[in-house]
């Protein structure tokens, strides 16, 4: 097993950086559980080191042949820094297109990926705003959707 250094920065559309409210994280996922030489690899997320300072992150994956692996992004929407923890709600952002850590280098050159999105809200209410392919996960114990993904309309 071999580990490749995966390094970047995360901003937003603007190239600023995401306020330290909101409390940013990032993960990585493998797209599969992965079977190799005598290893056996599940596919838990890796927390990525991100510095909220800079917006720079480096993150070490396994580079086993055909193992892909998809970002994650989840972060709390403006104002949820002020609820309490057990009703914050966070925004999930996936990158959609996995890529492959190779020998590793910068996020922007491992091939292959994408720049499409899908956002995840979980929330017990839905979503401040609107954008189109947003799924709401109902967190409100007291609905009658609560626990149900549903794909939200303005």
């Amino acid at each position: 097993m071999a580990l490749a250094p995966i390094r970047g920065k995360l901003t937003d559309a603007g190239g600023k950086l995401m306020p330290a409210l909101q409390q940013s994280r990032l993960w990585a996922v493998p797209s599969r559980p992965t079977v190799f030489g005598a290893a056996v690899m599940t596919d838990d997320e890796v927390l990525c080191n991100l510095n909220p300072a800079t917006g720079e992150f480096t993150v070490q994956l396994d580079n086993a042949p055909g193992l892909r692996y998809t970002l994650w992004l989840d972060r709390l929407p403006p104002g949820q820094e002020t609820e309490p923890p057990e009703r914050r709600s966070r925004n999930w952002v996936l990158w959609k297109e996995p890529f492959a850590p190779g020998a590793g280098g910068d996020i922007g050159d491992l091939p292959p990926t994408d720049d499409q999105i899908e956002i995840m809200w979980i929330g017990p209410t839905p979503p401040p705003t609107f954008r189109e392919g947003t799924r709401w996960l109902d967190s409100n114990p007291d609905s009658a959707d609560f626990g149900w993904i549903k794909k939200w309309r303005n």
